[in-house]
């Protein structure tokens, strides 16, 4: 189905038509944890992958986008039904829109691709990687691909080398409960018993797909019955839908209602062995002789689409299809569903979830699933298994990680699978198999990082709060912090809102949180997430000290955020406490930028009559004396941004007059850094009036060169001398005055060859030897008498 065409003469754009009964929906972008339209997500990302259980309704949401799109001015947009794909995504898209980039100029072109997980389970693999190579390759075309969430090839994550060709997940939500209540007062004949009956029989969950819900409520109108479960739902639906096809007179009273249902099987284990959500005319003719029947499956349960047979929806193949093979003995069952390296076959996977449902709870598929197939379990969209057999899986599942010692997130599936699988949030038996987990001395570390990372996927621990903060401090105190079990519990915190000032006080007084590989980074993003006001300079501090002794690139931006916390006084603090007292050797590169942040901060804070002035002084003179003189230059804007260039100039200069220093780097380094012209007249005329000796015009002079105001200096030397008949100008350098005269020897004897070999001779002859290392010159370079010699 498609709705752009473009004619031999002329370009024609012809909008999508949208006829079905739409209700409202958002979609979550996953990695910004935004809820949002759908037109809202595709506007802001050129790259999205819509991801939803079967039956949530992503192709209906599609065809309303498409709808919209449809009707922008300038935009063309083409549907592609992935379902079609054969050989080729050039080839599927030659076919069914050959002139998609004739798109004329200054129009945007949008792709939708529907259905990639109904793509052939052998072509699955590489029609995924054409999608994303596609995508890189059209770096102007905007493109939407849909599939369910357990077939997603499409996740974040995966290493791209551009940004922009990564694929944001968006996951269709669910119908909301008012939604869901506006639709049945509308359209049920009688809405409380409906509901009254839904919620006795605990299928109501499954309303917040539309799917279900339309046909639930057909199914109540027409019998009176609410299903029991989503396998007794397709068994109603399928009996519904011939009733009411009977009522027809187009009905062949001749089609045994028992034929017409094992066709449907035998048509659906056909589609899902072969791996396809579709069939050509003569292969349904060929399973189902008799064309009264035929006709009847088609017109009731099947549509056309591109000269191909689909059922109505993917749910329908796969129910059937597990209903049929669901009596069948184990061996056969395992060459239907299994791969010969016996593991289940991905198109199965929802079509699994049926089958556990319809067989006996003692069944051998069951059992030699849980022993031998596990992880494939998890895979399965939520609710289609239940709770008992579910609880079960999980636990043992849990119990080989422990035992092999292995950590969930770093295997194909995810704690969040496993979070959707067990439906934890409401789960009140594995949230308490986990916290007991926890509490168990014999729980290996491995065990613990599997629960603490499972719990963190909870919106909210609700009763279980108290107990699990208890047993994660119980876990930071005792250095649980490999396998990120700290981090997860520092974003449990956060996450849950826990926030009080006793947990904090507690948390920043564990020792073990600033041991080697510590999780500092993570307290301080705490600390930041929690936004306290009575953060002081000496926690800071001893992060500060942690971040130096064992330091891993890039943890330090989450101490930045935390600086913005700090009160005027702890900020002061925290610089005095960083003031140097001897001399050390700073080779972290990240500290320079600490320095940017706190003057920054340091701004931001600043009154009139703070002591922040007075501890950026005593940092920046003590900065210049131990040879820190880079952080001490991250403070010049401080003055400058808050006015107060002119008045600590004047302070400091005058105090360092009257100082009994010693050695000259220790005068006037913050007045020589800070210096404007203003302040250079002022020294002039101070000087002229006889105040202060040439000696230590002298000293502030060599300061202005050594905190590097060069721009300051020359303005000063020339008034200076100016005023004062060239009395302070500078005598010759002579290094300078040896570096000029080996430039010109070294000019000379690349256009005199004698003069070369002469030096060269004269070289030898200094070094005594034959052969001379690059490393003995450099060395008799910095040699005075050697380097006179040469």
């Amino acid at each position: 189905m498609y709705y752009l065409r473009f004619l031999t003469d002329q370009k024609k754009k012809i909008p999508f038509k949208f006829e079905s009964t739409y209700i409202e929906r958002t979609v979550d972008e996953i990695k910004n944890k935004q809820n949002i339209s759908l037109i809202d997500a595709v506007e802001k990302n050129r790259l999205n992958i819509l991801l939803g259980v079967g039956g949530l309704g992503k192709t209906t949401e599609i065809n309303y986008l498409a709808h919209k799109l449809s009707n922008f001015k300038n935009c063309y947009c083409f549907v592609i039904r992935l379902i079609k794909y054969a050989n080729s995504l050039d080839e599927l898209l030659d076919a069914f829109h050959p002139n998609w980039k004739n798109v004329p100029d200054g129009f945007k072109t949008f792709l939708i691709f529907d259905g990639l997980d109904e793509v052939s389970s052998l072509k699955f693999d590489i029609a995924s990687k054409e999608v994303e190579l596609f995508a890189t390759k059209n770096s102007g075309v905007s493109i939407l691909v849909t599939c369910r969430t357990n077939f997603n090839p499409l996740y974040s994550g995966k290493e791209k080398s551009n940004e922009n060709d990564e694929f944001t997940e968006i996951l269709l939500n669910e119908i909301n409960e008012t939604d869901i209540e506006s639709f049945i007062l509308k359209e049920c004949n009688s809405p409380k018993i409906f509901l009254q009956a839904a919620e006795k029989s605990k299928i109501v969950e499954i309303f917040k797909n539309p799917f279900y819900l339309v046909n639930s409520v057909e199914i109540f109108n027409s019998q009176n019955i609410i299903p029991e479960n989503k396998s007794d739902f397709y068994t109603k639906l399928i009996d519904q839908r011939i009733r009411n096809e009977e009522k027809r007179l187009s009905f062949k009273h001749n089609v045994n209602e028992c034929n017409l249902k094992e066709g449907l099987k035998l048509l659906a284990l056909t589609m899902q062995y072969s791996g396809k959500n579709e069939i050509e005319k003569i292969d349904f003719d060929r399973i189902i002789r008799s064309r009264d029947t035929s006709e009847n499956i088609k017109r009731i349960f099947f549509h056309e689409v591109d000269n191909v047979w689909q059922f109505e929806h993917n749910n329908f193949q796969e129910f059937l299809a597990a209903e049929a093979i669901s009596e069948l003995g184990w061996e056969t069952i395992t060459k239907i569903i299994l791969l010969p390296n016996k593991k289940l076959k991905p198109k199965w996977l929802n079509a699994f979830s049926f089958l556990v449902n319809l067989v006996a709870k003692n069944n051998l598929l069951i059992t030699w699933f849980v022993e031998n197939e596990i992880e494939s379990l998890i895979k399965v969209e939520p609710g289609k298994i239940e709770d008992k057999i579910k609880n079960q899986i999980f636990k043992r599942l849990f119990e080989k990680h422990k035992k092999d010692e292995t950590i969930i997130w770093r295997l194909s599936y995810s704690t969040k699978n496993l979070y959707h699988f067990i439906q934890l949030e409401t789960n009140r038996e594995i949230k308490e198999f986990l916290i007991n987990e926890l509490k168990t001395p014999e729980s290996n570390i491995q065990s613990i990082s599997n629960a603490v990372h499972l719990l963190e996927e909870l919106e909210n621990p609700g009763i279980y709060k108290s107990e699990i903060q208890t047993i994660y401090l119980k876990l930071l105190t005792n250095n649980y912090h490999k396998y990120g079990i700290a981090y997860s519990i520092f974003n449990s915190f956060s996450k849950w809102k826990m926030f009080d000032n006793e947990l904090k006080n507690k948390i920043i007084t564990i020792d073990n949180l600033f041991v080697k590989e510590g999780p500092i980074s993570s307290l301080c993003h705490y600390l930041e997430d929690g936004k306290f006001t009575d953060i002081t300079a000496d926690i800071i501090f001893r992060i500060i000290l942690s971040m130096q002794e064992n330091h891993v690139v890039g943890t330090e931006f989450a101490l930045y955020k935390v600086l913005e916390l700090l009160s005027s006084y702890e900020l002061s603090s925290l610089i005095q406490k960083l003031t140097p007292t001897d001399f050390k050797d700073h080779t972290r590169i990240w500290i320079r930028d600490l320095y940017k942040y706190l003057n920054s901060q340091a701004i931001e804070l600043f009154q009139k009559d703070s002591q922040l002035v007075s501890a950026i002084t005593d940092f920046v003179y003590a900065s210049f004396v131990y040879h820190d003189e880079e952080y001490a230059k991250e403070f010049k804007s401080f003055f400058e941004k808050t006015n107060q260039v002119f008045a600590s100039f004047q302070l400091c200069f005058l105090a360092d007059l009257k100082s009994k220093k010693i050695k000259r780097r220790e005068f006037f380094t913050l007045p020589a850094m800070i210096a404007d012209q203003q302040c250079l007249d002022w020294v002039i005329d101070y000087y002229l009036k006889n105040t202060f000796s040439d000696e230590m015009m002298w000293n502030f002079l060599i300061s202005l060169n050594f905190v590097g105001n060069y721009d300051g200096r020359s303005y000063f030397i020339n008034k200076i001398n100016k005023s004062t008949q060239g009395k302070f100008e500078p005598p010759p350098n002579p290094w300078e005055v040896f570096n000029k005269e080996k430039d010109k020897l070294y000019l000379k004897t690349l256009l005199d060859k004698e003069l070369a070999l002469r030096f060269i001779n004269k070289a030898f002859d200094v070094f005594g030897k034959d052969n001379i290392e690059r490393t003995e010159i450099i060395k008799k370079q910095f040699d005075k008498e050697d380097r006179m010699k040469m």
